[in-house]
Protein backbone atom coordinates (compact mmCIF):
# COMPACT_ATOMS: atom_id res chain seq x y z
CA UNK A 1 0.00 0.00 0.00
CA UNK A 2 1.25 3.45 -0.89
CA UNK A 3 0.53 6.51 1.18
CA UNK A 4 -2.45 8.47 -0.11
CA UNK A 5 -1.99 12.10 -1.01
CA UNK A 6 -3.80 14.16 1.64
CA UNK A 7 -6.87 15.97 0.38
CA UNK A 8 -6.64 19.75 0.24
CA UNK A 9 -9.71 20.25 2.40
CA UNK A 10 -11.03 23.78 2.87
CA UNK A 11 -12.82 24.32 6.16
CA UNK A 12 -14.86 27.42 6.91
CA UNK A 13 -16.42 28.54 10.17
CA UNK A 14 -19.52 26.37 9.63
CA UNK A 15 -18.97 24.22 6.53
CA UNK A 16 -16.18 22.15 5.00
CA UNK A 17 -15.74 21.73 1.25
CA UNK A 18 -14.27 18.30 0.46
CA UNK A 19 -13.90 16.80 -3.01
CA UNK A 20 -16.33 18.09 -5.65
CA UNK A 21 -17.92 20.56 -3.23
CA UNK A 22 -14.75 22.64 -3.40
CA UNK A 23 -16.00 23.85 -6.79
CA UNK A 24 -18.61 25.85 -4.88
CA UNK A 25 -15.92 28.02 -3.38
CA UNK A 26 -15.67 31.55 -4.73
CA UNK A 27 -13.06 32.31 -7.37
CA UNK A 28 -11.64 35.50 -8.77
CA UNK A 29 -11.10 35.75 -12.49
CA UNK A 30 -9.31 37.67 -15.22
CA UNK A 31 -10.38 37.22 -18.84
CA UNK A 32 -7.74 38.16 -21.41
CA UNK A 33 -8.52 39.09 -25.02
CA UNK A 34 -5.04 40.00 -26.29
CA UNK A 35 -1.34 39.34 -25.78
CA UNK A 36 -0.92 42.96 -24.75
CA UNK A 37 -3.03 42.34 -21.65
CA UNK A 38 -0.97 39.31 -20.67
CA UNK A 39 2.21 41.34 -21.08
CA UNK A 40 0.75 44.26 -19.11
CA UNK A 41 0.09 41.99 -16.11
CA UNK A 42 3.87 41.93 -15.57
CA UNK A 43 3.23 45.24 -13.77
CA UNK A 44 0.76 44.25 -11.00
CA UNK A 45 -0.23 47.89 -10.47
CA UNK A 46 -1.10 48.65 -14.09
CA UNK A 47 -4.86 49.20 -14.42
CA UNK A 48 -6.41 47.23 -17.30
CA UNK A 49 -9.80 47.16 -18.95
CA UNK A 50 -11.15 43.77 -17.79
CA UNK A 51 -14.75 44.34 -18.89
CA UNK A 52 -16.85 41.30 -19.78
CA UNK A 53 -20.04 43.33 -20.35
CA UNK A 54 -20.76 46.88 -21.47
CA UNK A 55 -20.34 47.89 -17.81
CA UNK A 56 -16.71 48.93 -17.50
CA UNK A 57 -14.44 47.03 -15.12
CA UNK A 58 -10.95 48.48 -14.75
CA UNK A 59 -8.59 46.91 -12.22
CA UNK A 60 -4.96 46.00 -11.72
CA UNK A 61 -3.70 42.52 -10.90
CA UNK A 62 -2.99 43.67 -7.35
CA UNK A 63 -6.52 45.00 -6.91
CA UNK A 64 -8.02 41.72 -8.21
CA UNK A 65 -5.89 39.70 -5.79
CA UNK A 66 -6.62 41.97 -2.84
CA UNK A 67 -10.38 41.69 -3.41
CA UNK A 68 -10.11 37.93 -3.82
CA UNK A 69 -8.18 37.61 -0.56
CA UNK A 70 -10.76 39.74 1.25
CA UNK A 71 -13.55 37.45 -0.04
CA UNK A 72 -11.73 34.35 1.15
CA UNK A 73 -11.05 33.04 -2.34
CA UNK A 74 -8.33 30.47 -2.89
CA UNK A 75 -8.23 30.53 -6.70
CA UNK A 76 -7.51 33.05 -9.44
CA UNK A 77 -8.82 31.97 -12.87
CA UNK A 78 -6.84 33.27 -15.83
CA UNK A 79 -8.33 32.52 -19.26
CA UNK A 80 -8.20 33.82 -22.81
CA UNK A 81 -11.59 34.39 -24.43
CA UNK A 82 -11.74 36.00 -27.85
CA UNK A 83 -15.48 36.63 -27.47
CA UNK A 84 -15.10 39.41 -24.90
CA UNK A 85 -13.01 41.64 -27.20
CA UNK A 86 -16.30 43.25 -28.22
CA UNK A 87 -16.37 45.00 -24.84
CA UNK A 88 -12.78 46.28 -25.12
CA UNK A 89 -12.23 48.55 -28.14
CA UNK A 90 -8.81 48.36 -29.78
CA UNK A 91 -8.02 44.85 -28.50
CA UNK A 92 -8.85 42.88 -31.66
CA UNK A 93 -5.31 41.83 -32.56
CA UNK A 94 -3.86 38.44 -33.65
CA UNK A 95 -2.39 36.25 -30.90
CA UNK A 96 1.33 35.61 -30.74
CA UNK A 97 1.62 33.95 -27.34
CA UNK A 98 0.17 30.48 -26.86
CA UNK A 99 0.18 28.26 -23.72
CA UNK A 100 2.84 25.90 -25.09
CA UNK A 101 5.36 28.69 -25.74
CA UNK A 102 8.19 29.48 -23.28
CA UNK A 103 7.38 33.21 -23.44
CA UNK A 104 3.80 32.51 -22.35
CA UNK A 105 4.85 30.11 -19.59
CA UNK A 106 7.29 32.65 -18.14
CA UNK A 107 4.56 35.28 -17.90
CA UNK A 108 2.06 32.87 -16.36
CA UNK A 109 4.67 31.76 -13.80
CA UNK A 110 5.23 35.39 -12.76
CA UNK A 111 1.49 35.96 -12.34
CA UNK A 112 1.15 32.73 -10.35
CA UNK A 113 3.99 33.74 -8.04
CA UNK A 114 2.39 37.13 -7.41
CA UNK A 115 -1.07 35.63 -6.75
CA UNK A 116 0.44 33.10 -4.34
CA UNK A 117 1.38 36.02 -2.11
CA UNK A 118 -2.35 36.49 -1.54
CA UNK A 119 -3.00 32.81 -0.90
CA UNK A 120 -4.35 32.24 -4.42
CA UNK A 121 -3.66 29.25 -6.65
CA UNK A 122 -3.86 29.70 -10.41
CA UNK A 123 -6.49 27.99 -12.58
CA UNK A 124 -5.90 28.06 -16.34
CA UNK A 125 -8.24 27.38 -19.25
CA UNK A 126 -6.24 25.34 -21.81
CA UNK A 127 -8.80 22.92 -23.16
CA UNK A 128 -9.00 24.07 -26.77
CA UNK A 129 -6.84 22.38 -29.43
CA UNK A 130 -6.82 25.73 -31.22
CA UNK A 131 -4.72 27.10 -28.37
CA UNK A 132 -2.05 24.41 -28.06
CA UNK A 133 0.40 22.94 -30.51
CA UNK A 134 2.00 26.03 -32.06
CA UNK A 135 5.30 25.63 -30.25
CA UNK A 136 5.34 21.87 -30.95
CA UNK A 137 4.92 22.48 -34.65
CA UNK A 138 7.61 25.16 -34.67
CA UNK A 139 10.03 22.70 -33.06
CA UNK A 140 9.12 19.53 -34.99
CA UNK A 141 7.35 20.59 -38.18
CA UNK A 142 4.54 18.19 -37.31
CA UNK A 143 0.89 19.07 -36.88
CA UNK A 144 -2.49 17.44 -36.68
CA UNK A 145 -4.58 16.60 -39.74
CA UNK A 146 -8.33 16.99 -40.17
CA UNK A 147 -10.00 15.04 -42.99
CA UNK A 148 -13.12 16.25 -44.74
CA UNK A 149 -14.80 13.88 -47.19
CA UNK A 150 -17.87 13.38 -49.27
CA UNK A 151 -19.05 10.73 -51.70
CA UNK A 152 -20.99 10.92 -54.94
CA UNK A 153 -22.03 8.70 -57.82
CA UNK A 154 -19.72 8.15 -60.78
CA UNK A 155 -21.04 7.45 -64.28
CA UNK A 156 -20.11 3.79 -64.94
CA UNK A 157 -19.74 4.44 -68.68
CA UNK A 158 -17.81 7.73 -68.80
CA UNK A 159 -16.35 7.94 -65.28
CA UNK A 160 -17.76 11.45 -64.88
CA UNK A 161 -18.65 12.65 -61.39
CA UNK A 162 -19.27 15.87 -59.49
CA UNK A 163 -18.77 16.30 -55.73
CA UNK A 164 -18.87 19.62 -53.87
CA UNK A 165 -17.16 20.42 -50.56
CA UNK A 166 -16.68 23.50 -48.44
CA UNK A 167 -13.04 24.60 -48.40
CA UNK A 168 -12.18 25.50 -44.82
CA UNK A 169 -9.73 28.40 -44.51
CA UNK A 170 -10.34 29.66 -40.97
CA UNK A 171 -11.66 28.24 -37.74
CA UNK A 172 -12.64 30.24 -34.66
CA UNK A 173 -13.84 29.61 -31.14
CA UNK A 174 -13.47 31.36 -27.79
CA UNK A 175 -9.69 30.99 -27.97
CA UNK A 176 -9.55 33.02 -31.18
CA UNK A 177 -9.18 32.41 -34.92
CA UNK A 178 -6.71 30.01 -36.52
CA UNK A 179 -5.77 29.65 -40.17
CA UNK A 180 -6.32 26.21 -41.68
CA UNK A 181 -3.73 25.12 -44.22
CA UNK A 182 -4.84 23.08 -47.22
CA UNK A 183 -3.01 19.73 -47.22
CA UNK A 184 -4.39 18.75 -50.61
CA UNK A 185 -7.23 16.77 -52.15
CA UNK A 186 -7.31 13.04 -52.91
CA UNK A 187 -9.99 11.26 -54.92
CA UNK A 188 -10.90 7.57 -54.79
CA UNK A 189 -13.30 5.51 -56.86
CA UNK A 190 -14.85 2.49 -55.20
CA UNK A 191 -17.56 -0.08 -55.71
CA UNK A 192 -19.82 -1.07 -52.86
CA UNK A 193 -22.01 -4.11 -52.63
CA UNK A 194 -25.01 -4.76 -50.37
CA UNK A 195 -24.73 -7.42 -47.69
CA UNK A 196 -27.74 -9.67 -48.12
CA UNK A 197 -30.25 -9.73 -45.31
CA UNK A 198 -28.79 -6.60 -43.65
CA UNK A 199 -29.12 -2.83 -44.09
CA UNK A 200 -25.34 -2.59 -44.67
CA UNK A 201 -23.01 -2.39 -47.63
CA UNK A 202 -19.39 -3.44 -47.96
CA UNK A 203 -16.43 -1.95 -49.86
CA UNK A 204 -13.57 -4.38 -50.35
CA UNK A 205 -10.05 -2.92 -50.34
CA UNK A 206 -9.36 -4.27 -53.83
CA UNK A 207 -12.47 -2.43 -55.07
CA UNK A 208 -10.97 0.97 -54.18
CA UNK A 209 -8.77 2.83 -56.67
CA UNK A 210 -7.17 6.25 -56.29
CA UNK A 211 -7.95 8.51 -59.26
CA UNK A 212 -6.51 11.78 -57.94
CA UNK A 213 -4.37 12.28 -61.06
CA UNK A 214 -7.42 11.88 -63.31
CA UNK A 215 -9.84 13.98 -61.29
Amino acid sequence: MTDRVPENLYVGDLVSFPGPWSFQLGRAGIILVSDQELEALADPDKVLDLSTTFDKREESLRQVCEKAQARGCRTLILAFDHFFKQYRPGQDTPRRLMPDMPEYIERIAAISKFAAGYGLGLELSLLSPLEIGSAYRAATGESGLWMHYREGRRDPATGAFSVQLWRHSRWCNNKGPIAVEDAGVRVFAFAERPIGGTPYSVVKPEATVEITDLA
